[in-house]
């Protein structure tokens, strides 16, 4: 019996150590299962932080991206005004120099203080005609061509004005339409135009009235009252004796005074008579 009852208190004990341990062991467990899980929220915390840290760099980088690209284009435009604007300062005193040595003998003296004071020819003198007319071309705007004039084609187009267009104009008394006037290399070649055509020197214009049946009376003007280097009746129709344009030309020195037609539905130039 005795070794019975110390039996069974053996097993009291050894179920009551179990016990403990057991106990013991889920409370550690469930410690480091708490810690675990904290250090796993501290991560992701962490994680999330990096990625809004993240996000706002990313969204700074654009911000400041899109103030950089602001302020090229802002560089840009400045710089397209001023080079607009020097562009017109040159054209201005190329057009200024070229009217005062058209009313005063340069070689001579010097221009008198109020002479050197004057408006700019292109002010002054041509009051009918403007430089943005005898370069626009729907064909230029079309294929992006650049059909800017250079300082020399720009003194032509003026000597062309001065001598032939505005005069023209003043004796016409009515609208003078200018068809092609300046055309750069690029768009001459793309209109097909004549490998040496003095449009490319900013010496000639295409023209006509604001009736198509004045067209042959302002080419028969021009050959008769002004100067010219070449003037061209373009597709004269002989059942109704008028041409669709009329071309002309000016250079400063040497005009050769051909007067031309070119009849519609046929290839060359014949001379009038």
């Amino acid at each position: 019996m005795e070794a019975l009852f110390n039996l069974g208190n053996l097993l009291t004990m050894l179920i009551t150590a179990l016990a403990t341990w057991g106990g013991t062991f889920l409370f550690y467990k469930q410690e480091k299962r708490s810690k675990d899980i904290d250090n796993e929220a501290k991560q992701s915390e962490e994680w999330r932080k990096l990625y809004l840290d993240s996000q706002e760099d990313s969204r700074k980088k654009e911000e400041d991206s899109r103030k950089k690209d602001e302020k090229i284009d802002e560089l840009r435009k400045e710089m397209s005004d001023m080079r607009r604007q020097m562009n017109n300062l040159e054209r201005r005193v190329i057009l200024n120099s070229i009217y005062r040595c058209n009313r005063v003998d340069c070689s001579n003296r010097e221009p008198k203080p109020d002479e050197t004071q004057r408006l700019s020819m292109e002010e002054q003198t041509i009051k009918h005609f403007t430089l943005e007319e005898l370069t626009d071309s729907a064909t230029a705007k079309r294929l992006h061509i650049n059909n800017t004039p250079s300082s020399a084609e720009i003194v032509a187009l003026t000597a062309l004005c001065v001598n032939v267009l505005e005069p023209l104009r003043k004796h016409w008394g009515g609208p003078i339409l200018v068809n092609s006037g300046y055309r750069s290399p690029a768009l001459n070649a793309a209109v097909k135009g004549a490998t040496a055509s003095q449009h490319m020197k900013g010496e000639a214009a295409d023209i006509r009235a604001s009736k198509a049946s004045d067209n042959m009376r302002l080419y028969h003007t021009l050959r008769t009252l002004f100067p010219y280097d070449q003037i061209i009746a373009e597709e004269y129709d002989v059942a109704t004796g008028q041409c669709g344009w009329v071309h002309v030309s000016f250079r400063s020195t040497g005009c050769r005074k051909n007067a031309l037609i070119k009849y519609k539905g046929k290839k060359g130039y014949f001379y009038w008579k």
